[in-house]
């Protein structure tokens, strides 16, 4: 077994950005303990093609947008990737502006003011075989908030709340 290798922010700054026309595949990685103020993406921000595989991503905070992981570009997460413990404003664990696919994952423990798990604004998401578990929202979408395409097939989202209910414009769950 390969060792997993651990990219820490240390609480003040995040821990890796992907830009545009970039394509990053990572693996077996902790990225733990990023910030990123008011800026997306306290752990990871996403603009190019990016996929992750058996990754553990925690402890990330932002007060914008994802605080696990904003995605703004194509985002692949699959193979037992934990994206928990996270906190954001909107998407506490992940936030979708671009194409989010995750795969045999879990969304676990995350929090925010809007999409406690996760927070699909304005792009396409599918989840398959993923856990959304216990993530709180202060507004609402404990769970899941989308405004945007989304398809979710075999996956387990339960044990999540938030304080709010939706308006009619955004899905929650």
């Amino acid at each position: 077994l390969a060792s997993r290798v651990k990219i820490s922010g240390a609480g003040t700054t995040r821990v890796l950005t992907v830009w545009g026309g970039a394509t990053v595949t990572l693996q077996a990685l902790d990225v733990v303990d990023g910030s990123a103020g008011s800026d997306g993406g306290g752990g990871i921000r996403n603009l190019g093609d990016l996929t992750v595989t058996g990754c553990q991503v925690t402890g990330n905070e932002t007060a914008g947008n994802g605080g696990g992981i904003w995605n703004g570009g194509v985002l692949s997460i699959a193979g037992g990737t934990v994206i928990a413990g996270n906190h954001g404003g909107y998407g506490g664990g992940i936030r979708n502006d671009g194409t989010l696919n995750i795969t045999g994952s879990a969304i676990i423990g995350n929090t925010a003011e809007f999409g406690g798990g996760i927070d699909n604004y304005a792009g396409s998401m599918a989840l398959v075989d993923v856990e959304v578990e216990d993530n709180v929202a202060t507004h609402y979408g404990g769970g899941v908030t989308t405004g945007a395409p989304a398809t979710i097939s075999g996956s387990i989202i339960r044990g999540n709340s938030a304080e709010e209910l939706a308006d009619s414009l955004l899905g929650s769950l």
